[in-house]
């Protein structure tokens, strides 16, 4: 329970950090941080959603969410600036005997987010008839081409099928 000031009891401040800081479900915090021997599931469940509903232990859930995450922050970018530094370093003064470390370091630097790939796309809007039209456009020019392009036909050959030296196969 709180205490008179309002502030959070010893095990309202761990079931918090059970909850952010070992990524734990409430009713699972709730079982690691209170006697819960005999009760049944769903009264742990009920009882941790109370216990989070508290204007204190919701405020400091949130509070420690805002820590870890600028913690994780600034860990990926102290590996960014590392990674970054290494790259450098071997840039400047690498030898052959390095290639192990720069891996290490290219894989740190991906895993940091340095390299990103990304693709390049380009919308173009247009509608149907627009889409039709360079359709056939294409079409008309593949088809020219290929009229150009192919031997005339063989007069001998009375069928109209393909000329004698070319087969389907």
């Amino acid at each position: 329970m709180k205490d008179k000031k309002g502030k959070l009891t010893d095990k309202q401040r761990l079931f918090c950090y059970e909850v952010v800081g070992k990524k734990q479900s409430l009713a699972d915090a709730y079982r690691a941080v209170y006697s819960t021997d005999g009760w049944t599931d769903n009264a742990i469940r009920v009882e941790a959603s109370r216990t989070m509903a508290l204007p204190n232990v919701s405020l400091m859930v949130e509070k420690l969410k805002g820590d870890y995450d600028k913690l994780r922050k600034a860990q990926t970018l102290s590996d960014s600036e590392l990674a970054l530094s290494k790259l450098r370093h071997f840039v400047e003064h690498g030898t052959a005997e390095d290639s192990t470390k720069l891996r290490a370091t290219e894989i740190l630097a991906r895993a940091s987010g340095l390299f990103v790939d990304k693709i390049q796309t380009e919308t173009i809007s247009r509608d149907s008839t627009e889409v039709a039209a360079e359709l056939e456009d294409k079409l008309n020019r593949i088809i020219g081409a290929r009229t150009a392009s192919d031997p005339e036909p063989d007069p001998e050959n009375s069928t109209g099928d393909l000329p004698a030296n070319e087969s389907l196969h």
